[in-house]
Formats: C-alpha cells, structure tokens, sequence
C-alpha cells in the first residue's frame, strides 16, 4: 500500500506533469483526497467550486491558480461544473534551485495575471512533440519564472519542518487502504479499530480533513472503480459491484446513481 500518490516524470530534465481538460461536478470526482510530495497548481479554467487543502476549504474561480504544498491532503468539488488544469512541480526541481518545498508553506488560492501567463506559455511548451528543439530549456525557463514568485511573494520559508499531528498521518493511511483495499470489507469500526482510535473520533476527524465521511469516501472509490470496469470489462454489472466490494446489488445501484447520477447498466450502455 502507497501512502503517497506517485508521479512518474518525463524526462530528468523536465521534473514537471501537466494535465489538462480536467472536470468535475455533483456527480464526477476526477480528484479523490490525495496527497504527495511534490507541489501541486490547480488552475481554474472555467466555472467555480472550492478546493480543500486540509481542514481548510477554498472557493475558486475562473483564473484562479490553488497551490497545493507537500503533503497537503486536497480534494476538489463543484456543485455545478467546473473545468481546470494541474501542474506538478517535482521537489527536485525546488532543491536544484535553492529551496526546499518540504520547508514551504503557500498561499492556497492566488489570482496573479503574469504567473496565469507564464503557466499558459509552460502549457503551450509542454503540449509541443518531444523532440522540439529547445523544449526542454524552454520548460525549464517557464518553471522558474513560475517558481520566482510563488517562492518569493507567495510562500513562505518555515525555520523547522512540523511534524505533523498523530490523526493526519493516521487519515493519510486510511486514505491509501481505502485506495487499495476499496474492493474488501471494510468498515469505520475495522478501521478504526487497526489504528487504535475510537470509531466517532475517526468518524468526525476524517470528516474534518477530507470534508466527507469515510463511508462516502469508500463508496467513491468503489464507483470509480467500477466506472472503469464498466467500460474497459466484460464482466456483468453484478460481478462489478462485487468485484469493488459492493456485496448487495441493490446497494451497488443506489449508490452508483447517486454518484453518478445513472446506473450501472446505463452507465455501460452510454458508453459503449
């Protein structure tokens, strides 16, 4: 079981991903409570929704840019839609220039016209062919000028690394066995029970970090799996439920729709 999610990068040279085209609303999660080392730029495209860094929630918009530090657990909600890219910046590219983002703490939400640029001309970099001369310096370049003031007017450099609290490292591992054991039987009092913590203090803690419940979180994961076996199998849609751990098929259904806003078999049919 991974604790973090890992970023596979390009390129030594480019330490950097850029994912766009991202959406999500009601009924799509596209960014389910992760958290890594690296640092991590949400910008918002279109539409409006809140991000949530921690305990803390955001509301973003149009041309905002959320900056998510290392080892912050994030999600992302809309309660209409909303459409953004990502940006992650690889903390070896922070130590290659002088700064550690381990020791960095960032302002959650920035509206900044000439860092908006700047990622907009690192997107039109990185969307060019491998083999374009000069991508590799041009990339680089953008990042820094990305990296001068994010460093420089919007973060700030922390005398000692905190050690995080007991619970917030016990949430980020309940979050990696759910990612990996969504398809067994879990529940809140097995959970809580293996981290040594009364099932109501993991209840409400789990709320206050990740801004849903652990059952909700659990039955996301388990849809998004089975959105995906849905699609890619040819397994029948009751094997599928069971398969990521949905034991009743009327459960499966209920809560398939209500993520998703259609069946499980509709689900298939529309895609297909």
């Amino acid at each position: 079981m991974q604790r973090y999610e890992t970023h596979l990068m390009e390129h030594p040279m480019i330490p950097f991903i850029f994912l766009n085209n991202f959406y999500c609303n009601p009924t799509h999660v596209s960014c389910i409570c992760n958290w890594h080392e690296n640092v991590e730029l949400l910008i918002i495209t279109k539409g409006r929704g809140t991000v949530q860094i921690n305990e803390q929630a955001y509301s973003v918009e149009k041309d905002d840019i959320a900056v998510i530090g290392s080892n912050q657990i994030h999600d992302i909600f809309s309660k209409d839609q909303m459409e953004y890219s990502c940006l992650i910046i690889d903390r070896s590219f922070f130590l290659q220039n002088d700064a550690d983002s381990n020791k960095f703490s960032f302002r959650p939400v920035i509206r900044d016209h000439r860092l908006l640029e700047s990622i907009k001309g690192f997107e039109e970099e990185f969307l060019k062919p491998e083999d374009t001369p000069y991508r590799v310096q041009a990339l680089r370049s953008y990042a820094l000028q990305i990296l001068l003031p994010l460093l420089r007017y919007y973060g700030k450099e922390e005398r000692e690394v905190k050690n995080e609290k007991k619970i917030h490292l016990t949430i980020k591992k309940v979050l990696g066995k759910i990612r990996a054991e969504s398809h067994t039987d879990l529940t809140l009092e097995s959970i809580a029970k293996e981290e040594g913590w009364s099932k109501y203090y993991l209840a409400r803690e789990f709320r206050r970090l990740t801004g849903q419940t652990l059952v909700s979180f659990l039955n996301v994961v388990r849809c998004e799996n089975a959105k995906k076996l849905l699609i890619e199998s040819n397994l029948s849609v009751g094997e599928i439920g069971r398969q990521c751990g949905f034991n009743d098929h009327t459960y499966f259904t209920r809560t398939f729709r209500a993520h998703t806003g259609e069946t499980p078999g509709a689900y298939r049919k529309k895609r297909h």
